[in-house]
This record gives structure tokens, sequence and C-alpha cells, in this order.
């Protein structure tokens, strides 16, 4: 199942969504069978005013809480 990722501050993908690191080696990072819920992939990069919502892009986990984190201050706020 494909599943188009939009900027809007939600969580979109589905069991299939994957990460993929590609440096010192290829390897690929599958779900957990829904295990943890259903947020795969969240991007923002629109300031919302008055909205704690975090500008950048996660995958898994929730807000703050994030598996892979790369926000948009990539520099001092990103993180894995």
């Amino acid at each position: 199942m494909n599943t188009t990722i939009k900027d809007n501050a939600k969580f979109h993908g589905s069991a299939d969504s994957s990460l993929f690191q590609v440096s010192p080696e290829l390897r690929m990072f599958r779900t957990y069978n829904n295990e943890g819920g259903e947020n795969y992939v969240y991007l923002n990069t629109m300031k919302i005013e008055n909205s704690n919502l975090v500008q950048g892009l996660g995958f898994g986990g929730g807000i703050g809480e994030f598996r892979l984190w790369i926000d948009n201050d990539l520099d001092t706020k990103s993180y894995l």
C-alpha cells in the first residue's frame, strides 16, 4: 500500500513504511507490525501560530519522542 506524505502536521504512512540507512552500510528498518500505534511519518514545515506542533520530519514514536527526528533547526535539535 502506498501512502502520500503530506505537509500538514499529521501522521501518515502504514505498516509498509520503512526507514533506510545508506552509510556506513545499507540497512532497512521495518515497522513492528503495528506495535506502538500508527505514527509512521510526520511532516510539518509550516509555522502554526499558538500551537505546540513542532516543525520538521519525524519517523515512529510521537511528538517529542520520535525514533528519528530531523528538525527545522537541523544542527541543534535533530536526534536519532
